[in-house]
């Protein structure tokens, strides 16, 4: 058996009907991703074990396993109406009309609703589209975060930014960066700018404490051995340390040195940057969780900015706060004449 999608035709790029420019608002949060796939190849297909062992790999830099996308699958038959409304879609089609030997990789913006990506990918054979499918899952990845990342920071600045925050980093950093009005400033120097958000949230009877903290610094550049795992955990040791306190004497913020950090080389906003994730610890105290660290290359003034958060959320899953937090830093802005 062979899915036919071809009610989704080459054209579904412009596909809205009329000259009309409108779209329902996208249903669901960032992080989570539809399937369009038949029955036959989800269940009795390698394709559908590789599309779940994909997605649902562990989330990385996090205490504890969570999927790296919560994913739903539906059939083609079923993907219409508000179903298509979903804000990340992958439809997979395996058609004897596509060319042997010429899948298609497509991606498509606000395809049928607003915020939304929707990605199709397009073989002749179901291997042949596993074979696509794994030479460019990195593409699609990318593809996938970064459009919520995008969408995640246009909200805030729409809709809820802290605009003191803003002024805040734009006076005294020369940065642009969304932060969410439920944040506050909690530091303020020429050195760093750091701001913070503090709730209880009660789930099962039980009260769990959930902070978030938002921090920007900058050092002078002198070389590319600045972007390595080791000096940026040395480096942010030195800044958070300082900059963080615990309750106990002599505690700080430090990187959790006996786990692993993960590490990507990027671009963001057209500039050289790395990013690294892992895990924190307050030094001499019971408290941790997991950060986020962007070292951005600012040629023009021979500096790098680091842009860094961390939550702590004991007892409660921190995914979709790291996407949130992902979403803001990867956002960095520098402005024409940014700090020294």
């Amino acid at each position: 058996m062979r899915l036919h999608l071809l009610l989704f035709p080459l054209v579904f790029l412009s596909c809205g009907g009329g000259d009309s420019n409108y779209r329902p608002k996208a249903i669901g949060p960032e992080g989570d991703l539809m399937l369009v796939v038949t029955d036959e190849y989800w269940r009795e297909h390698p394709l559908g074990d590789t599309l779940r062992t994909f997605f649902q790999q562990e989330y990385p830099g996090l205490p504890q396993v969570e999927p790296l996308w919560k994913i739903s699958r539906i059939s083609p038959s079923d993907f219409q109406g508000n179903l298509r409304w979903q804000k990340n879609v992958l439809i997979a089609v395996v058609s004897e009309k596509i060319p042997a030997g010429q899948p298609s990789l497509e991606f498509a913006e606000d395809a049928f609703a607003r915020p939304q990506l929707v990605i199709r990918l397009s073989a002749n054979h179901p291997n042949e589209w596993l074979a696509a499918f794994r030479a460019r899952r990195a593409e699609i990845l990318a593809r996938l975060k970064e459009k919520d990342a995008r969408v995640i920071a246009q909200s805030i600045q729409e809709k809820n930014s802290c605009r003191s925050c803003a002024d805040t980093l734009k006076n005294r950093m020369g940065v642009q960066l969304p932060i969410p009005s439920v944040f506050s400033s909690v530091l303020n120097n020429a050195e760093i700018s750091a701001f913070q958000y503090r709730a209880e949230r009660v789930e099962k009877g039980n009260t769990h404490l959930i902070e978030k903290v938002i921090w920007v610094s900058s050092v002078k550049y002198n070389s590319e051995t600045q972007f390595s795992i080791q000096y940026l955990t040395w480096l942010s040791d030195q800044i958070t340390q300082n900059a963080f306190k615990g309750e106990n004497p002599g505690s700080g913020v430090v990187v959790e040195s006996r786990m692993p950090c993960d590490s990507t080389i990027l671009t963001l906003n057209g500039r050289y940057a790395m990013e690294m994730r892992g895990l924190w610890r307050m030094s001499n105290e019971f408290k941790g969780g997991p950060f986020l660290l962007y070292a951005t290359l600012d040629e023009a003034n021979q500096r790098i900015w680091l842009s860094g958060a961390f939550v702590f959320a004991a007892g409660l899953d921190k995914r979709s706060h790291i996407i949130e937090l992902e979403g803001i830093l990867r956002s960095l802005n520098l402005l024409e004449k940014s700090g020294s």
